[in-house]
C-alpha cells in the first residue's frame, strides 16, 4: 500500500529553498525476563529510566540464498505474521501511518496484539515509520522548517518500546522506512552531497530522484544510520537483533512520467557514474536497474557501520498489479500534464536486477490475488511478472492482502484463496524455490476512528470474523504452509 511519497519530496524541495538552496529541477512472551530500567529517551535531551519488565534478546536470524535460519539453533524460520498498521488524519487532510505517533500510539493494544499473534505461532510483525512529509508537519519523524532533528526522540520511544515488547512476544520485526523525514536537517543533506549545492542529477525528477540522485539517496543512507543509532541508543544493541531487516522502500517503483524517462531523447547519468542514452530502451531499462544496485549497496553500507549484523531489502508491487507484463524500458511515457494518470507511468524496480546483482538480503514482493481463472488472474504469472524464476535469493511476500470485491462470496472464499496461494508461491520461484515468508495486509482495522480511511474497509483483516484468517493461515493450524 502506497502513502505520500510525492508530498513528502515536495515538503523537502521547499526547505531546501528556504534554506537558501536552489534545486535545478522542479518537481512536479515465553522469553525469559528481569525487571531493569530500560533508559528511554523522550525528547529534549532528557533521558528517563522506566522500569520496564527487559526481555532476553531474540537470536538473529541469518539469512543466506537458500532461505533464512535461526543463528542459535540452526532452524529453519519463515516470516509468518501480518502488518500491525494505524493510521490517522493529518491536520491538512492527509493520511498517515500513525503507530508510532506521541500521543496515539498504544501500547497496551500493541501489547494484546503481539501476544496473540505469538499465541498462534507467528513469527514477525511488519510495521510502518511514518517519515511525515504533509504541509501541516504535525506528525512523524520530520516536522518541516526548523526542524534540525534527524530523529523525532518521542516518536522513537515509542518504536523502542513496541521493539521490546516485541522481543518479549518472541517476534521479529520489519520496519518499513520510506523516504526521509521531512525536515531541514535532511533537506540539508541532500543539498550538500548533490553536485554545486542542491543542483540535483541533471534530467532527473520526480519520484526517479529517490534511487538515482547522489543527494536523495545520501540522505536515505543517513536516515537508515540515524535511525539504527538512535535505537540502540534507546534500548541496547542487544535488542538490534529483533530486527528482521530494515525495509528501504515499501514499495520501490520509478515513473515513466518524471525524468529521465518521460521522453525518447537526452542522457542520464545517474549514481553509478554510467551515461545511458534515453533514446534506447535497453538503456532506458538499464539505467534503472543498476540505479537500483548501487542504492542498494549504499544502503546496505549505511546500516551494516550502524548494525554490523543487520539486513536490508526493498519492498516491490508486481508489474502486473499496474498493468505492465515485462521489463522494456518504459516504452510508455509522458513528457508532461500527466496528472491524473494514476498508475499508468509507473514500474517497480526490478527485483531480479537487485536479487542477482545487489546487496539486499531478500527481496519483499506484495500480492492482492484474485480467484485464479477470474478475469484472467494467475498467481503464477502475478508472480513470474517480477521475474522471480531469476532470483539469487529468495523472497518473501511482505504484503499478502484479500480485497474484498475480489471475493464475491464471502471471507470463507478469500481464506482459502489465501491459503492455497500461500501454498502454491512456495514453489514459484528458482529452482522451484520460491517464497519464505507472508505477512499478511492486516493484522485489525486501523484504529477504531480510522475505519475509513486509505479504503482499508475494502480489505479482509486477519481479526475479522473472530479471528478467521488469523486462525486458518497460523503456524499453529498449519505449522508447514507449503503442505
Amino acid at each position: 500500500m502506497r502513502y505520500r511519497l510525492r508530498r513528502i519530496m515536495a515538503v523537502l524541495i521547499l526547505l531546501l529553498g528556504l534554506a537558501g538552496f536552489a534545486p535545478a529541477i522542479a518537481l512536479g512472551d515465553t522469553t525469559p525476563t528481569a525487571t531493569a530500567p530500560v533508559r528511554i529517551t523522550t525528547g529534549g535531551g532528557i533521558t528517563h529510566n522506566r522500569l520496564i519488565s527487559q526481555p532476553a534478546p531474540l537470536p538473529r536470524i541469518t539469512i543466506t540464498p537458500s532461505g533464512m535460519t535461526n543463528s542459535v539453533t540452526g532452524a529453519t524460520f519463515m516470516a509468518r505474521g501480518a502488518n500491525y498498521i494505524k493510521l490517522a488524519v493529518a491536520g491538512n487532510g492527509d493520511v498517515y501511518h500513525s503507530t508510532f505517533e506521541p500521543g496515539l500510539y498504544d501500547d497496551t493494544l500493541a501489547q494484546n496484539a503481539l501476544g496473540r499473534m505469538h499465541s498462534l505461532g507467528y513469527t514477525t510483525v511488519r510495521v510502518f515509520i511514518d517519515a511525515g512529509g504533509s504541509s501541516s508537519n504535525d506528525h512523524g519523524m520530520g516536522h518541516g522548517a526548523g526542524d534540525m532533528n534527524p530523529i523525532n526522540l518521542p516518536y522513537m520511544a515509542n518504536v523502542a518500546q513496541f521493539v521490546l515488547d516485541a522481543t518479549r512476544a518472541g517476534l521479529y520485526i520489519l520496519p518499513s522506512m520510506d523516504a526521509v523525514p521531512s525536515n531541514d536537517y535532511y533537506a540539508i543533506q541532500i543539498a550538500n552531497a548533490d553536485n554545486n549545492k542542491g543542483q540535483y542529477t541533471s534530467n532527473i525528477s520526480g519520484i526517479n530522484l529517490w534511487t538515482m540522485d547522489t543527494g536523495f539517496v545520501a540522505a536515505k543512507a543517513e536516515y537508515l544510520s540515524q535511525f539504527i543509532t538512535a535505537l540502540k541508543n534507546q534500548i541496547g544493541a542487544q535488542y538490534l537483533s529483533t530486527i528482521l531487516a530494515y525495509q528501504a522502500n515499501n514499495e520501490l517503483y520509478f515513473e515513466s512520467s518524471s525524468a529521465p524517462f518521460n521522453h525518447m531523447s537526452g542522457t542520464v547519468t545517474p549514481l553509478n557514474g554510467v551515461t545511458y542514452d534515453m533514446s534506447k530502451l535497453a538503456d532506458r531499462q538499464q539505467a534503472a536497474d543498476a540505479s537500483l544496485v548501487e542504492y542498494s549497496y549504499r544502503l546496505k553500507r549505511a546500516i551494516t557501520a550502524a548494525d554490523p549484523n543487520g539486513k536490508l531489502t526493498i519492498g516491490f508491487f508486481t508489474p502486473q498489479a499496474v498493468g505492465k507484463s515485462s521489463y522494456s524500458g518504459f516504452p510508455t511515457y509522458c513528457p508532461s500534464n500527466c496528472g491524473g494518470s494514476g498508475n499508468l507511468y509507473w514500474m517497480p524496480g526490478r527485483p531480479a536486477s537487485l536479487s542477482i546483482f545487489g546487496a539486499a538480503d531478500f527481496i519483499d514482493l506484495h500480492l492482492y490475488p484474485r480467484l485464479e481463472g477470474s478475469g484472467g488472474y494467475s498467481l503464477t504469472s502475478d508472480l513470474n511478472s517480477s521475474e522471480v524464476g531469476l532470483f539469487a535469493n529468495r523472497y518473501i511476500v511482505g504484503e499478502l492482502g484479500a480485497f474484498k470485491p475480489n471475493f464475491p462470496s464471502g471471507i470463507n472464499q478469500a481464506t482459502s484463496t489465501m491459503l492455497s496461494d500461500q501454498k502454491a508461491s512456495c514453489t514459484i520461484g528458482a529452482n522451484n524455490k520460491g517464497a519464505i515468508g507472508w505477512l499478511f495486509w492486516t493484522w485489525d482495522a486501523p484504529a477504531p476512528t480510522a475505519q475509513n480511511l486509505a479504503s482499508q474497509p475494502l480489505f479482509w483483516n486477519m481479526l475479522d470474523y473472530n479471528g478467521k484468517l488469523a486462525t486458518a493461515l497460523s503456524p499453529a493450524s498449519r505449522p508447514n504452509p507449503c503442505q
